[in-house]
Order: structure tokens, then C-alpha cells, then sequence
């Protein structure tokens, strides 16, 4: 893969499959952006998964046990994912609470202080009259 054309052979073009086994891709033009980036990479995943797929249908020895298995085991770790990203938003909840809680114990020990000291002034006058 390419950043772009100009830098492949003319022979190979924007996308060429090599050898049945490889993939010549160029995502744009040189200084131009007429062609998603995006949606060539979309297309050579694709490509890539066909080729994967189109692999095991042909080997006579793909054991759908395993394949199974694996894909349980994946759905598994996306639980543990799943949970850890619901920690993260538990965890930004709390921070925003104790943020808060925080700023308003902050203006409370303030104003009281305000009143104190206004107190103390207001006691300080009057005891000099």
C-alpha cells in the first residue's frame, strides 16, 4: 500500500491483486484528495477478508471447533470491555460528584470566613469607640 499512485509502476494501477496472495493499493493522488483515503482502506479490508475467507473454504482441514471456540472467546473479552468502559463512565461520574461537592464546601468555608473576619472587623470598631 501506497500513499499515492505515482509511486506504483503504471503496470500495477490503483489496485492490483499480486501473486493471488498480495495487494498493490495506492490511496490518492500525489497533492490531491479527488479519492477517499477511507474508502480504499474500506475496500482492501474487504479484500482482505474475502482473500481469508475464500482461503478456508478451500482448505479441507478448518476445524469450525476452533473457529468456534475462538469466537466465543472474543465475545468474552468484549464483555470484560464492555464493563471496563462502564467503569470508565462510573468513574467520570464520580469525579464530576467530588468535583462539585468540592467547589461548594470550598464556597461555604469561604463565605463563613467572609463572615468571620466582617465579625471580627465590625467587634474591632466598635471596641475602639
Amino acid at each position: 500500500m501506497t500513499k499515492d499512485i505515482e509511486s506504483l509502476p503504471e503496470s500495477i494501477g490503483w489496485f492490483n491483486e499480486c501473486n493471488g496472495n498480495k495487494l498493490a493499493c495506492a490511496l490518492g493522488n500525489k497533492g490531491s484528495d479527488d479519492i477517499s483515503r477511507e474508502e480504499i482502506l474500506c475496500i482492501v479490508y474487504k479484500w482482505a477478508k474475502l482473500k481469508i475467507l475464500s482461503e478456508l473454504r478451500k482448505e479441507k482441514s478448518v476445524d469450525i471447533e476452533i473457529i468456534a471456540q475462538k469466537v466465543e472467546s472474543i465475545k468474552s473479552k468484549l464483555e470484560g470491555l464492555k464493563a471496563v468502559v462502564t467503569e470508565c463512565g462510573n468513574i467520570k461520574r464520580s469525579i464530576e460528584k467530588i468535583t462539585t461537592l468540592a467547589s461548594n464546601t470550598q464556597d461555604d468555608v469561604s463565605k463563613e470566613l467572609d463572615s468571620i473576619i466582617k465579625t471580627t472587623s465590625n467587634w474591632q470598631e466598635s471596641a475602639k469607640e
